[in-house]
Order: structure tokens, then C-alpha cells, then sequence
């Protein structure tokens, strides 16, 4: 930790003095003292364990949290400069009453401010005693409280071992005392530390959060909620809502506790934060608490609601539609959502408020992929008011223009299911507006993964399969897009996938690719080529794996989307199926190996592939290799000098080899990594594999090792679930 050279030089009082008035003159003459100190650091930090010099102590430790403030790199290296004498002095100056007892505390308290690393550093160092005398100057009345309050703070965050032990020293009069401070001090920056020290208390635990609320009582949540709702004070009123929603995150009865306190005053004013631009930060959080407070409570719904009225429903709205502070965006979305839930009054007034402009800037914010967390809020919202038959229809005049961009927003993880779904709902059982979505699909592409397109398709697939008529017109809305052959192919294979053909009688199967060739194709088109794809695609739907391989008419990208759609049906690659594709792929002598290397990477992901399975892939790739004029197996010492075409075929034998391990991952247990690792070692040893091949191949299947370990231990893994989703897909649709 340290970098201190000389541990026996101290600085010149005089000099001292002079620096520390320099250091409080502006930030620019800060820095200039902190370069002229640089090389000469570990002086001020000898003066600052000077025990018998007071005073030159206290400058020292002034000068030292001048020069840190507001600057990481700064306390990284005046922290560098401790080293485990000089810390443990600064410690004990921090926890042994004296003159330098509320300086020493502050220093440590600035110092680790921020940083995991140096947090953890102060935390080994500390003994149990002086963990308790911290403890005791947090819940004291000192001057040292609020300096102690936010070191605690500091050593609890990213710890939950450091948050039970800070817990166990505060016990039930610590964080009494604490909860006291939160409102009575008369100090803004005390009542700050207090807030932030009972969050990070609270976070993350249940056990913790119930035993601050029940401490709390009525006075302490008037407290808090009083200083929430204090103007002038905007950090202080932040962190206190964001206590607030700590505390109502897993109890419902602290919810309607705090919704009875507030009061009809107290509500009002806690809108008023939500609702004002000019403070962001306490508008989201205040945004959040309301949010909270309305999470599985109707009843409470609808009196915010009420309570908001149209002048807050108009704020609201606002900050939803203000692109410029995109955090308030989501918070406020949040709040519509939880207001929009269960309540078709509620959601009509809701889009009456919106209004046309309010409207258009819903659609646009869920259509903006540079947001996608306030694109989703967007989408979900969007998506409640679609159960209104009025607002549905009047939903999609705006979302046309706006397609491209909605496809985009779907390729984000978080907003994929929103996106979709919320498409479907608007494209349900109409031919038309597919064919619309479709082309704006194939306008957005290549930003579009083919994956994402696919999964999409074949998820509305399945919702259409329920109605006959909502099937006939997704598959009139592919048919009728404007597209190419192949990709109709594997449009038409998604969607009749997620539609399970392969489960349905023959009969139906053959009515309903009759119904698909029947379906009239777009004014001026040739249906020959589309007619002959459409039927491919309709066989890959039922499995016919022969068909897509031997195809003399579809490229070999297309071949292999739709066979991903083949192997990607759960049902489809047993363990018997999965050795039969394999063997089927190896033997077909008209194609590529690089297509026979990706079509087996598709069945050894999907597949239930065993270990003798890949040993013999494996061994036949190297019999492949064997048919080129040099192989990766070759010792390198041998080859001579060859080409650039040559070197190139080796790096494509080596990426190939290296693929089938990749794809083979899934199945990988710890007991078969080791032993192939085994394996490897012993084919460098005898000279069968060249050195650096091998280490390649070690390299990647350590990186599987900690994967096949979390995934042999799945089984004790337990998700966890934001109550929300639950709440908002509760509504009947």
C-alpha cells in the first residue's frame, strides 16, 4: 500500500501552515499544491501522525483532505503514502478521544470515500474496538458524528459481511440514535450522513430493513418524510426518499404505513418534488417512493391519482416526454405504469392527459434505442393502454412512421419481449399491418439480427396458433411483404414452428400449406420462386432436415437459419435425433466442411451431444484436415517455408478446432475438462499436437471451468423476481 520513502521527515510547520491557506484559496491553487507536494507527500503524512504536535497534526490532516477532495486520483495516492504504521496511527487517533479525534475520522472517512479497494484496506486494519469506537462517535453528539456516520457508511458499501458486523456493533440504541439524527440536528450534512448511513444499513437485507421500520415508529417516518419534503435542501431530500423507498421496497404494510403519515399535506408535497424539473435527482426519487407506494395498492392508486390531479398529471407527463433527463423519464414511467394497472378509468385518463403532443412523445420514447431501459417503461405503458380498443387503434397512426426504429429498439435485451409483444397486440389478425411491420423489419436490416427476427416470428407463431384466423393473417402478411424468396423461406419456417406444425395431424398440415400457396403474393411479383421457398419453409417447419441440406436453390446462410429453427424446437433433438443429424451432416458429400462445422455447431448447442459423440467429431475433423496439404497438427518445425494462402487454411483449421470445443460447452462437466486438458497435454507431449495449438486449446477450456462449476450447481440457484411483473401481468388482456 505504501510508497513512502522517507518515514522519518516531517514538513515544516511554517511551510505547512502557508500550503493549507493556498489549498482553501480555489480548486486551480489546490492542484498546483498537490503538484508541488507530490514528491514529497509522505512528509505531510508523517506530520499528520505527529500525536505530540497537535497542531501541526491537524493542518497536516486539513491539508491532506484539501488536497483529496473531489479528486480519486488524488486520495489514491495520498492514500498510497500510509503505510501499516502510519494508517494504524491515523486509526488510533480516529478511535481514542483527544484533540485529533473528529480530524481523524473525517481523513479516513474522505480517504475511502469511493473506493472498494481502500475501504477493505482500513477494514483489515480495524480492530473490534475500534470498529465499537466508531460505532460510539456515529451516536454521539459530538462534533465527530457526522464525519464517524459517513465512514461507517463507507465501510459497509459492497460488503454485506462488513454491513452484518457494523449491524451486530449498533444495535438497537445505535440506530435509534441514528434514526434521531435523520431530523433533529439542525445539520444539513449530519442529517445527510445519517440518511445515507440507514440506506446502506437497510440495502439488502430484509431482516435489517424490518427492524429500521419497526424503530422508525410514527415519529421517526414523520422525520423522515419531513425532511424529504424540505425545500432547499436537495441532497438531503434526495437520500431521504431514497431511504424512504429502501424501506417500502418488501413490505407492504410499511407502504400504507407511510402513505397514512404523509397525509393529504404530505402527499402533496411529495408530488410537488416528483413534478419539478429544476431538481432532477429529487424528482426521480421522489418519482420512485410515489411508485412504491402504489406497488400491489389500488386503493392507493387511485388516491395519488386523484391527488396529482390534472395539473400533476399534465408534470408527470412531462417529465415522461423530456428527453433531456432520461433517469426522471423512467422513474415517471414507472409511476403510469403502476397507476395504469387495474384501472381502465384510469388508463383512459391517463391518454386524455397525455394529449396529441404527449402522445407522440410516448411513441417516440419507445421507439429510441439510445434509451432502451426508458424505451421498455415506454413499451410497458404503451402496452397497458393497448387494452383500450379506442386507444389501440389510435396507438398505431404514430407507430408507423416509427417501425424502423421500434425493430432496433427490440435488438436490446431488456426490451426485446416489451417490443414484441406490443407489436403483436397491435398486428393481431390484421394482414395489412404485418405486412407493414415486415417491411420496416427488412428496411431495418442489417441492424436487425436475424436471431432476434426469428424468435420473434416464431413467438407470434405460437400466439396466432390459438386462432385460425389471426394464423392466416400473419402467414398473408409474410407471404404479401416485401422480401426476397429466401428469406420468405425462413420467415414462413418461424412462424409455422412456433405454431408447432410437426404436432399437428397430417390433415391440418397439409390444409394448411395449402392455404399458404394459395395466398395471393404482392401485385407484380413472380409467385414461382416465392411458391418453391414457401414450400421449403414448410418443410423445415416439419423437421425435414434432408430438405434444407439438399436444397440446390437456397444459400447456405439461409440453410442455416432454417435449420436452427429445426434444431432449436426443444422437442426436436433427442438424444437418438441428435446422433442421427450428426451422422447425417458428416456423410453428405455435396457440401462444404465450413457448412458442415456450423450446421454441427447448431446441433451440439441445441442437441443432447454426449462425450463420445464430440471425441468422434473431433477425430473426423482431423481426417478432414488430412485431405489439405498441411494440417495444424503438423509440427511447425516441418512446414517449411509456405505461403500466405497455406498459413491462412491453418488459422481456418485452427479456429474450426477450436469452435466444436466452444460448441460443445453446454455439455461439459469439470470431470470432462480435466480430463481432456489431460489429454491435450499428452498429445503436446508426444509430439501429436504442436505446443502452442495445445496451450490455445487449454486456455479456452479453463475459461469453461468456472461455467461447468456454476452449472453443476444450478440446481441451488434461486431467481429472484421484482414484484412488479407479477402485478402488471395480473390485468386480464
Amino acid at each position: 500500500m505504501s510508497i513512502n520513502q522517507n518515514q522519518s521527515a516531517q514538513i515544516n510547520p511554517v511551510e505547512l501552515e502557508n500550503l493549507l491557506k493556498r489549498s482553501c484559496v480555489s480548486q486551480e491553487e489546490r492542484a498546483v499544491v498537490y503538484r508541488e507536494l507530490k514528491g514529497r507527500m509522505s512528509e505531510v503524512v508523517n506530520a499528520a501522525t505527529a500525536i505530540t504536535q497537535p497542531k501541526v497534526a491537524r493542518q497536516a490532516i486539513e491539508l491532506l483532505m484539501n488536497l483529496a477532495a473531489n479528486s480519486e486520483s488524488r486520495k489514491a495516492f495520498i492514500w498510497a503514502n500510509f503505510d501499516v504504521t502510519e494508517l494504524t496511527a491515523i486509526v488510533k487517533l480516529a478511535t481514542t478521544p483527544g484533540q485529533l479525534n473528529a480530524a481523524s475520522i473525517a481523513l479516513l472517512a474522505n480517504l475511502t470515500n469511493g473506493s472498494v479497494i481502500r475501504t477493505s484496506q482500513l477494514w483489515e486494519t480495524l480492530t473490534k474496538a475500534n470498529d465499537a469506537a466508531i460505532v460510539a462517535s456515529a451516536t454521539t453528539t459530538k462534533p465527530q458524528r457526522t464525519a464517524a456516520m459517513a465512514l461507517l457508511a463507507n465501510l459497509m458499501t459492497g460488503s454485506e459481511a462488513r454491513k452484518a458486523a457494523i449491524w451486530a456493533s449498533l444495535e438497537m440504541t445505535g440506530y435509534t440514535n441514528i434514526i434521531t439524527a435523520v431530523s433533529t440536528t439542525g445539520s444539513p450534512r449530519t442529517n445527510l450522513m445519517a440518511l445515507r448511513l440507514l440506506s446502506t444499513l437497510a440495502e439488502g437485507s430484509t431482516t435489517r430493513t424490518a427492524a429500521l421500520s419497526a424503530s422508525l415508529g410514527v415519529t421517526g417516518r414523520a422525520g423522515v418524510l419531513a425532511v424529504a419534503t424540505t425545500l432547499g435542501q436537495p441532497q438531503v431530500a434526495a437520500k431521504a426518499l431514497h431511504l424512504l423507498v429502501v424501506l417500502s421496497l418488501k413490505s407492504l404494510a410499511m407502504q400504507a404505513e407511510l402513505w397514512a403519515t404523509l397525509g393529504m399535506t404530505g402527499r402533496a408535497a411529495v408530488v410537488a418534488a416528483a413534478t419539478n424539473p429544476e431538481q432532477p435527482t429529487v424528482a426521480k426519487n421522489a418519482l420512485r417512493f410515489l411508485d412504491r407506494l402504489t406497488l400491489r395498492a389500488n386503493g392507493v392508486a387511485a388516491e395519488l391519482w386523484a391527488t396529482l390531479g390534472a395539473a400533476g398529471h399534465a408534470a408527470v407527463v412531462a417529465a415522461v416526454t423530456n428527453p433531456t433527463q432520461p433517469a426522471m423519464a423512467y422513474e415517471a414511467l414507472q409511476l403510469l405504469i403502476s397507476l395504469a394497472v387495474n384501472s381502465d378509468l384510469r388508463k383512459t385518463e391517463l391518454w386524455a392527459a397525455l394529449g396529441d403532443a404527449g402522445r407522440e412523445s410516448l411513441v417516440h420514447a419507445a421507439t429510441t434505442a439510445g434509451e432502451p431501459e426508458v424505451a421498455n417503461n415506454a413499451l410497458e405503458l404503451l402496452q397497458l393502454l393497448n387494452v383500450n380498443p379506442h386507444i389501440n387503434v389510435a396507438i398505431w397512426p404514430l407507430l408507423q412512421p416509427r417501425l424502423a426504429q421500434l425493430w432496433v429498439v427490440a435488438q436490446q435485451p431488456i426490451a426485446f419481449y416489451s417490443t414484441t409483444n406490443f407489436l403483436f397486440e397491435q398486428i393481431r389478425g390484421d394482414a395489412q399491418k404485418i405486412r407493414q411491420v415486415l417491411n420496416a423489419l427488412n428496411a431495418a436490416i442489417p441492424a436487425i439480427s436475424m436471431r432476434r427476427s426469428i424468435d420473434t416470428l416464431r413467438d407470434w407463431g405460437e400466439a396466432a396458433s390459438r386462432q385460425e384466423p389471426h394464423q392466416l393473417a400473419l402467414l398473408t402478411g409474410i407471404v404479401q411483404a416485401n422480401t426476397t424468396p429466401q428469406k420468405m423461406a425462413v420467415f414462413t419456417a418461424a412462424v409455422m414452428s412456433g405454431i408447432n406444425l410437426l404436432q399437428r395431424p397430417l390433415e391440418d398440415r397439409e390444409a394448411l400449406r395449402d392455404q399458404l400457396l394459395a395466398i395471393p403474393m404482392a401485385e407484380g411479383i413472380d409467385p414461382g420462386p416465392y411458391r418453391q421457398h414457401m414450400r421449403l419453409g414448410f418443410d423445415a417447419a416439419c423437421s425435414n432436415t434432408a430438405a434444407v441440406i439438399e436444397s440446390q436453390f437456397l444459400p447456405a446462410r439461409e440453410k442455416l437459419q432454417l435449420l436452427e429453427i429445426i434444431y432449436s424446437l426443444g422437442e426436436f433433438l433427442s438424444t437418438q435425433t441428435t446422433q442421427e443429424e450428426l451422422s447425417k451432416i458428416r456423410l453428405i458429400t455435396n457440401i462444404s466442411r465450413d457448412f458442415k462445422l456450423q450446421a454441427i455447431g447448431l446441433i451440439l448447442n441445441h442437441g443432447q451431444a454426449i462425450e463420445i459423440q464430440f471425441k468422434e467429431i473431433l477425430a473426423w475433423l482431423k481426417g478432414e484436415f488430412k485431405k489439405d496439404p498441411h494440417t495444424v497438427f503438423t509440427n511447425p518445425a516441418t512446414l517449411g517455408d509456405i505461403g500466405d494462402e497455406a498459413i491462412y487454411a491453418l488459422a481456418e483449421q485452427r479456429q474450426q478446432y477450436l469452435t466444436l470445443y466452444q460448441n460443445f460447452r453446454p455439455h461439459m462437466t469439470c470431470d470432462f475438462i480435466q480430463a481432456e486438458i489431460a489429454h491435450i497435454n499428452l498429445s503436446v507431449l508426444e509430439k501429436e499436437m504442436p505446443a502452442d495449438f495445445g496451450a490455445t486449446l487449454i486456455f479456452q477450456l479453463r475459461q469453461f471451468l468456472p461455467i461447468a462449476m456454476i452449472d453443476s450447481d444450478s440446481d441451488s440457484d434461486s431467481d429472484v423476481k421484482d414484484d412488479r411483473q407479477y402485478d402488471r401481468k395480473s390485468e386480464s388482456k
